[in-house]
């Protein structure tokens, strides 16, 4: 799992594959590429790599010996997060520009466990602190953060959601004001509007 951190806003962001992502300040940017194991980045950004083991609730219960044992087989960091771009890393595709989009990259399986990707971009970029036009890569067929777009029906229900939250907690300001009572935290006054609805008269 990678994060982009921004130096300048002290922003953190997860990397997903569909869109591009800004920080705060939109002076760094960056997006996973089409094999879903590298990424392009863009302006001030750097990159914070977080194994996805480390979300495993079974990765609890290993002990430190078991877990450095795993990290040493799958030539893992000493630690369970790591900066990335240090030296011989070449998951990190870096442009100029903090605006996007990711690299044009076409993506070829050499086998289970390695891609070869060739960069088709017309863009300024380097790999490494180079320009290498064929790069290759540890392969990710099954991405644990992948970011899949979610159904419309799903964003139609949240979004509807939302409205009714909002029309409460407006409908319970409107019945506080009308008690006199002016303090209190958001989700108190969504209780005394529901009580007020159910039989406290206005």
């Amino acid at each position: 799992m990678k994060l982009l951190f921004c130096p300048m806003c002290y922003d953190v962001i997860r990397l997903v594959e569909r869109e591009w992502r800004k920080c705060d300040c939109e002076l760094s940017g960056g997006q996973y590429n089409k094999d879903g194991m590298t990424a392009t980045l863009g302006g001030y950004a750097k990159v914070l790599g977080i194994s996805n083991t480390f979300f495993n609730e079974l990765w609890m219960e290993l002990d430190d010996e078991q877990r450095a044992s795993y990290r040493e087989r799958n030539n893992y960091g000493p630690g369970d997060c790591w900066w990335g771009e240090f030296k011989g890393d070449t998951q990190i595709f870096r442009v100029a520009s903090a605006e996007g989009p990711r690299l044009r990259i076409k993506v070829k399986a050499l086998d289970g466990r390695t891609n070869e990707l060739k960069v088709i971009d017309i863009r300024a970029y380097t790999v490494d602190g180079q320009v290498l036009p064929i790069v290759t890569a540890p392969a990710n067929p099954l991405p644990s953060f992948k970011g899949n777009k979610v159904p419309r029906w799903v964003r139609f229900i949240n979004k509807a959601k939302m409205k009714r939250r909002k029309g409460n907690e407006d409908e319970s300001h409107w019945i506080c004001g009308n008690v006199g009572i002016v303090s209190g935290s958001a989700a108190w006054h969504r209780r005394l509007g529901e009580s007020c609805r159910t039989g406290v008269t206005r």
